[in-house]
């Protein structure tokens, strides 16, 4: 898996690509077509309440969208 996700995978300090969850990755006829990249805020204690204000829904939620539409 990590293979084929490795493109879209964050990497660690020493260049490692890592999988972080939640993981969302759009696949369409066996090729990832797009890959959900959650926004860091930096602070490990932030609350779901906080974390998801209206933008970062808004932007979410595009993000998704399009790569939903693609599966059409």
């Amino acid at each position: 898996m990590v293979k084929k996700l490795e493109p879209y995978f964050e990497k660690d300090k020493n260049g490692n690509p890592r999988i972080f969850v939640p993981d969302v990755s759009i696949v369409k006829n066996g090729k990832i077509i797009g890959c959900y990249k959650e926004e860091s805020t930096g602070d490990d204690n932030i609350t779901p309440d906080k974390y998801w204000t209206n933008e970062r829904i808004e932007r979410t939620l595009s993000q998704l969208c399009g790569f939903m539409s693609q599966l059409k």
